[in-house]
């Protein structure tokens, strides 16, 4: 179910939670999200908003699906990234 049909950004984010939590489920996506911890990390990430009790692996996910849908490389991401999630998930 949509969490706010009127705004696209809140919806997809819901989705990508139910997502999460299922990859937290299979050997398979446990082993894919390791590897966007990594490369969350890998970019500088891993004490950003550090006290907002959303997990890491979560964050990660959500950086490694924001890098993919803006064709933008780690590092060119993690800026608008951090704006992105202050503004639509924290």
């Amino acid at each position: 179910e949509k969490v706010n049909s009127s705004d696209p950004n809140k919806n997809l984010l819901f989705r990508y939670e139910e997502t999460w939590i299922e990859m937290n489920f299979t050997p398979e996506g446990k082993s894919q999200l390791a590897e966007y911890i990594d490369d969350y990390s890998r970019a500088g990430l891993s004490t950003f908003e550090m006290q907002d009790n959303t997990p890491a692996s979560l964050k990660a996910l959500l950086f490694n699906r924001y890098c993919h849908y803006n064709s933008g490389s780690m590092i060119e991401c993690v800026e608008p990234f951090k704006d992105f999630y202050r503004k639509y998930y924290k």
